[in-house]
């Protein structure tokens, strides 16, 4: 599989539009005929497979969203797997919009998607042949290609502390090193004000899973004395999305598997340099499919979906603001860390909305002007001294290992379009 996956990175563009548009169709007509959610919907709004004919048909599909997938979710499944569920593999969502769900992956999809994945590696430098220091929420279920030293993996617990994966971390001496990004930022924040001496450099830093602005990235860079720091995106609903190269222009889509779109609160296209609604439809698992799935996050178009990296595969994202629900107003998350992250002694903080205050959870080893960061805090959000409180404590960690830097106590809103539609959950 990895060979096919990594065939398809080398062919030019107009092969692998013609894969992905043959790969959509595919799709599209599965759907209709094993999937009961898409065959109700679709059928409701009129819309038969024949008429999404290209890419931009698309767009005469309906948007979904994680609400929408929660309410339907039995009717989600393929009506070819759905007895089988039990003999598949899945991942747990992070929770991070409520409870987590299960997404099953058939088995091609599995492979071909983990391929995908060790594409976006190796195109960063990794070997195979070589381990990952890996951060991770529970220990691995190992793979058959592990016992023959393919892909193997130093598993860092979650349950550390950050002083205790800076001992690991002095230990092993990784080469590369695979980490959830805002856990890496804290750990680089205490390496540099702790002083501490790392005598070796790895030779690739590949973060994910959470939030990592450039002002972030160049922390790493400075407490690992490396410049090959790269951020990839990926979501439990359909693996790896997305990956920087060695340029540092964006953010390449793995198009051969997703279809991705940026759109306005209109569901309009929008321009380069403009943020937008990041809306991905899968085009490998059949197990459970999302087609036109609004993942949540917040995007900025790129000016130029070519790389000087000459990979083919477009980097259509510039840069990535974060969750929407976790804007506060018109800011987003990565504007606020990137007004707070050269904040001296500050490293392991949530910023917690309620009613128009902020409660700024700090933990206890952390010291730093309170001043400053109530300054900038209030200056970037408009809030007075008086709105915002700095609490010390214990910022915990989700199950699944990430360490959110913003909370809300707000859920996320059902879309008018599902209400009135009398779709959001309906019994088939």
């Amino acid at each position: 599989m990895l060979s096919k996956v990594l065939k398809i990175k080398k062919a030019k563009k107009e092969e692998i539009l013609r894969i992905q548009q043959k790969r959509l169709n595919f799709m599209i007509n599965y759907c209709y005929k094993n999937v009961p959610f898409y065959h109700y919907l679709w059928k409701k709004s009129g819309i038969r497979p024949s008429m999404i004919k290209k890419i931009d048909d698309l767009r005469k599909l309906p948007i979904i969203n994680k609400e929408v997938l929660k309410g339907n979710y039995p009717n989600f499944f393929s009506i070819e797997f759905k007895n089988v569920l039990h003999k598949l593999w899945y991942k747990s969502s992070s929770g991070s919009t409520g409870r987590p769900l299960l997404i099953y992956y058939d088995d091609f999809a599995k492979d071909y998607l983990d391929a995908v994945y060790l594409r976006a590696l190796m195109n960063v430098g990794y070997k195979p042949n070589k381990p990952l220091f890996y951060y991770w929420y529970k220990p691995f279920r190992p793979e058959f290609y592990n016992m023959f030293g393919f892909m193997r993996k130093i598993y860092i617990s979650s349950k550390m502390s950050d002083y205790q994966i800076i001992e690991e971390i002095k230990k092993h001496k990784p080469e590369y090193i695979y980490f959830y990004g805002g856990i890496l930022f804290s750990i680089s924040k205490k390496i540099l004000e702790k002083e501490i001496t790392l005598d070796w450099k790895p030779k690739s830093i590949i973060t994910h899973a959470e939030l990592f602005t450039d002002k972030m990235k160049e922390v790493v860079k400075d407490a690992f004395k490396t410049n090959r720091v790269f951020d990839q995106y990926g979501t439990s609903e359909f693996n790896r999305v997305a990956w920087q190269c060695t340029e540092n222009e964006g953010y390449h889509v793995d198009i051969d598997s997703v279809i991705p779109e940026i759109l306005d609160e209109n569901g309009e296209e929008v321009s380069p340099k403009e943020k937008g609604n990041l809306i991905l439809t899968g085009l490998i698992n059949r197990a459970l499919p999302l087609i036109r799935y609004d993942i949540g996050d917040v995007v900025i178009k790129n000016e130029e979906d070519k790389c000087s990296c000459g990979v083919t595969f477009p980097n259509i994202i510039k840069s990535i603001l974060g969750r929407k629900k976790d804007f506060i107003g018109k800011i987003s998350p990565a504007q606020i860390l990137n007004v707070l992250y050269d904040i001296r002694g500050l490293s392991v903080f949530q910023i917690i909305r309620d009613n128009g205050k902020l409660l700024i959870l700090v933990d206890s080893d952390n010291k730093f002007d309170e001043r400053l960061l109530k300054k900038r805090i209030g200056k970037i959000l408009n809030l007075s001294d008086s709105q915002i409180s700095i609490r010390y404590g214990k910022v915990e960690k989700t199950a699944g290992g990430k360490r959110p830097f913003i909370s809300s106590n707000i859920n996320p809103s059902i879309s008018h379009q599902y209400r009135e539609a009398n779709i959001f959950v309906y019994n088939f």
